[in-house]
């Protein structure tokens, strides 16, 4: 009778073991289709499905911007007309002086639209065609003589900014402003083609200023030569057979 009281509860224990599921620790739940378990080797194998958009260097920018100076530059050359040209410094523009049947004139060539517009307002010998060092502004003289007259003009609209007359000038590498030199009423030692000698002035052209920084004497007179950003240098020419001197001076 006890034989048969054990057996029944182990058929018992049995029949309960095929209802409840086993919750051992190696046991992993199925996932639903809808929620799929990505392990991370399978992230690295996929494939990747859209390559990025590529975009143009600034290298690529630059050899497209310098190739269309070239091209303008190369058929400056190659126009006979074409006395003079000066490049602004950002290369967008180009300063050109040509021969118009007998006379000179300014235009200005804009390389992003290929577009030169002719300045009529100036005419006349002109010559040295210079940048202002962010390119806000640019010059030109006309002359025959040791004085010439420079024009300040707008790279922008092109207008005339200023006129000075003069026997030499510099555009700082700095600011806004160009050493002139000037002719004062002092009369020279010595005949020369000028009523007076010349001193140094530096103009302020957004606000257009000037200031005297260096006087002449009757002995001699100044030009300026070079100016960078360690200083200008100004040329002091004696009227005798003395060689010149350099005078440097400190702009900051």
């Amino acid at each position: 009778m006890k034989v048969k009281r054990i057996l029944c509860i182990v058929f018992s224990c049995l029949s309960l073991l095929t209802v409840i599921p086993s919750c051992g620790l190696g046991t992993v739940p199925k996932e639903s289709s809808d929620n799929p378990i990505i392990s991370s080797s399978d992230i690295q194998a996929a494939p990747k499905t859209q390559s990025a958009m590529v975009l143009p260097s600034d290298s690529e920018s630059v050899s497209s911007v310098q190739s269309d100076l070239n091209t303008a530059v190369n058929q400056l050359k190659s126009d006979k007309s074409v006395e003079q040209y000066e490049v602004s410094h950002n290369s967008a523009k180009i300063a050109i002086i040509k021969t118009t049947g007998n006379e000179l004139n300014l235009s200005v060539l804009t390389l992003a639209s290929n577009q030169e517009i002719k300045i009529a307002e100036i005419t006349g010998n002109l010559y040295d065609p210079k940048w202002s060092y962010d390119d806000k502004y640019f010059t030109v003289n006309e002359g025959t003589s040791i004085l010439r007259n420079t024009y300040v003009l707008y790279s922008d609209s092109l207008k005339i900014k200023n006129q000075v007359a003069n026997t030499g000038m510099l555009w700082a590498p700095y600011s806004e402003s160009i050493a002139f030199a000037i002719v004062n009423k002092v009369r020279p030692a010595v005949d020369i083609e000028l009523d007076g000698t010349t001193d140094i002035y530096i103009y302020d052209m957004d606000h257009l200023k000037s200031r005297s920084i260096l006087k002449a004497t009757k002995y001699f007179m100044y030009s300026p030569i070079k100016w960078d950003k360690s200083g200008l240098y100004i040329s002091k020419d004696p009227f005798n057979n003395n060689k010149s001197d350099t005078v440097k001076l400190d702009m900051q």
